[in-house]
């Protein structure tokens, strides 16, 4: 597989990869949302035995924070809460259900006794946050990376980087290995000279 990006970093090259097997978000990783979906081609979302019913009922409650979700299919999918830009007219975009939490969730995963409109605010972001790293997935902006060295061996490898901010922690990540690498280096050649130039003593 060709990378789609190449980086040189202090003389070592970040070969980029769009990652070919992402992990799906909503059946491998724990959220504090739950996406429930229904579609008549796709099975998205949570697994989960919510009926339409149901969901309508639920996310009508005074202790149930609700998002809508809007899928985009037109030569692939995308989803957001929101309506997308690129599809005005609405001819390619339809809901198809809602991530939520309810309240007593919340309590528990920011640790308070109540819920202010700040902290209501926060924990909206929480699900929008979950829904991008979703919308990832479904478009394929998951990344993985290979460092090799100046003479083309393999350093190392990571996978399972979703979107912008994914993009940036890899490159954090690889930039640091290279630097650990380099260090290592130095320090070994610093030990193999200073044997070879007899500034260390042997003990006996």
């Amino acid at each position: 597989m060709e990378p789609f990006r190449t980086e040189i970093y202090k003389g070592y090259i970040a070969k980029i990869y769009f990652d070919p097997e992402p992990p799906n978000p909503r059946t491998e990783w724990d959220n504090v949302g739950t996406m429930v979906c229904f579609h008549k081609k796709y099975i998205l979302g949570d697994k989960t035995k919510v009926t339409k019913e149901e969901l309508r009922e639920l996310v009508k409650r005074d202790d149930v924070l609700a998002l809508p979700l809007y899928l985009y299919d037109h030569g692939g999918l995308a989803m957001r809460t929101g309506k997308f830009p690129q599809d005005s007219g609405g001819w390619d975009t339809s809901m198809v259900g809602y991530i939520y939490m309810e309240y007593s969730t919340i309590l528990k995963e920011l640790t308070v006794q109540e819920i202010p409109p700040e902290l209501l605010d926060r924990a909206r972001g929480m699900l929008e946050s979950e829904v991008q790293t979703y919308d990832d997935y479904l478009t394929g902006q998951v990344f993985s990376y290979r460092i090799e060295s100046p003479y083309g061996e393999e350093i190392h490898k990571d996978w399972g980087f979703f979107g912008d901010d994914g993009e940036k922690e890899m490159k954090s990540q690889y930039e640091f290995m290279i630097d650990s690498t380099i260090e290592m280096d130095t320090i070994s050649t610093a030990e193999v000279r200073a044997i070879e130039w007899g500034d260390c003593e042997m003990e006996t």
